[in-house]
């Protein structure tokens, strides 16, 4: 191996790149491949596979002959995602032991750390197939939805398909250097995790694997620890070329909105009779929560999407089986015009305003993101001021606004300060409004915890109940309804 260079390369992942990785390595994951469906997990966005990020480190040490010749074994640590679309910067190092040390970076923070080790004298041994081994194929149409609990048990073997011509295109320089094989079973492992176990709903952690000079074999691996605290499966592995451990998490599944026929459990027939209420952002969450509970009680409901067409088709036509009164409008809030949503029969007397976007810590002992605020205040301030003057040029009588504000505010999170400012922004212009608006009533609820999409999280916590908590605040919003 080359000592004492430097290695710095840059490279934004986009779709077309997922497709190619996810085609080649099979690990078709929608987290990866599908952005409407990845808005819905915990990061918030498609990510890029931590595999083929690791494998795009190594082809350009590759290329810049850092990497002499094929290293004795790989650890890497997959520590945030690689959001699909953003800039992800390669910093590699040779160290005096003559192991390589890279890292991967996104905006400034650490995503991936890797170490390429020198050749060890003492391999680990090969895995036993077991006898209760499953087989799977090397080809899954959709993944597989292991649980927690059962991975403990779940032992099994891959089938190795050759893919020798795609993956010298994509890596071409790595494959000069050690041979397609051992490409080919790193490649394995996104497969494993992504597809098989933990299948839908899993995170990669990271990677520790010796290399050897041999064919590659099926896929093999077991399970060797599993923590239900913090949902870790450690799993041994050995494609013959490469053994070792890899470390994954089971993430949440998107959470489920109640449906209408329980939350009319709480809700009185008739009491939202009268209201004629636009949901910006109701397709999914708080927003459909908060649809579902208007419509129960008598309401006419508008709710808009974004990219959420197949969830508002659905929660339209659960109204529909109800006989509750919700329609669908696909509406982006930053760069759609907010007057073709009051230009309509219905002549909306209601606003509930939960457009967001993905919200994001700034970093702990970090001074203020200026490009945070500007999006949160695009948000929360500025296109909802710009909504509201709008609806309130069709208003005759009594109008009513629904902020939801957060109680990050008074928890004084400081991770999050450009999220709470941008919110209190918001408020200081409602309670503007209030004061000089006779005709409006608006309520800043400064909502607590609740188990959603953007906080759900691997580590449990204690969230407040959704519904109820939304139900008192509509209530308090109708006290005097005309």
């Amino acid at each position: 191996m080359a000592t004492d260079r430097v290695i710095q390369a840059i490279r934004r992942f986009e779709h077309a790149d997922q497709q190619a990785f996810g085609l080649l390595s099979g690990d078709l994951n929608p987290m990866h491949m599908d952005p409407v469906y990845a808005r819905r997990t915990q990061l918030g966005a498609a990510t890029v596979h931590g595999v083929h990020v690791a494998l795009w480190a190594m082809e350009t040490l590759a290329q810049g002959g850092l990497l002499g010749s094929w290293p004795g074994g790989l650890k890497v640590r997959f520590l945030r995602p690689v959001p699909v679309g953003e800039e992800a910067v390669l910093t590699a190092e040779c160290k005096p032991s003559g192991n390589i040390r890279f890292q991967v970076q996104i905006k400034n923070e650490l995503a991936i750390i890797g170490d390429l080790r020198k050749p060890m004298t003492l391999a680990p041994r090969p895995l036993a197939e077991k006898p209760n081994s499953r087989k799977w194929p090397a080809v899954l149409l959709a993944p597989d939805e292991v649980e927690l609990v059962e991975s403990g048990n779940l032992t099994g073997t891959i089938d190795a398909i050759d893919r020798t011509e795609q993956v010298v295109a994509l890596f071409y320089s790595l494959v000069a250097a050690g041979g397609s094989d051992r490409v080919q079973a790193l490649i394995s492992l996104s497969y494993l995790v992504g597809m098989v176990c933990p299948g839908l709903y899993s995170i990669f952690g990271s990677i520790d694997c010796t290399f050897h000079d041999c064919i590659r074999e099926p896929l093999r691996f077991e399970p060797q620890a599993v923590d239900m605290r913090f949902r870790r499966l450690v799993q041994v592995v050995d494609a013959g070329c490469i053994r070792g451990t890899i470390e994954c998490f089971f993430r949440l599944p998107p959470v489920s909105v109640a449906s209408a026929q329980a939350l009319a459990e709480l809700v009185l027939p008739s009491e939202f009779v009268g209201i004629r209420a636009l949901v910006i952002g109701g397709s999914r969450g708080l927003g459909a929560t908060t649809a579902k509970l208007l419509a129960t009680g008598g309401a006419k409901v508008t709710v808009t999407y974004h990219r959420g067409a197949r969830e508002a088709a659905a929660l339209v036509a659960e109204a529909a089986n109800q006989g509750l009164s919700i329609r669908a409008l696909q509406f982006d809030v930053i760069n759609d015009d907010p007057a073709s949503l009051f230009a309509n029969e219905l002549g909306h007397n209601s606003l509930y305003y939960f457009a967001t976007p993905k919200i994001e810590p700034s970093g702990k002992g970090k001074g203020l993101s200026h490009a945070l605020i500007e999006k949160y205040l695009d948000y929360y301030l500025w296109k909802f001021e710009y909504m509201c003057r709008n609806m309130e040029y069709c208003q005759l009588g009594k109008w009513h606004i629904f902020y939801p504000s957060t109680a990050f505010i008074d928890e004084n999170i400081g991770e999050f300060q450009e999220y709470c400012l941008a919110k209190l922004a918001g408020e200081a212009l409602c309670r503007s409004w209030q004061l000089s608006k006779p005709n409006l009533s608006v309520i800043m609820p400064r909502l607590p915890k609740i188990l959603t999409d953007q906080t759900a999280s691997i580590s449990a916590s204690t969230m407040a109940d959704g519904p109820t908590i939304i139900l008192s605040e509509i209530r308090r919003l109708y006290k005097n309804k005309y």
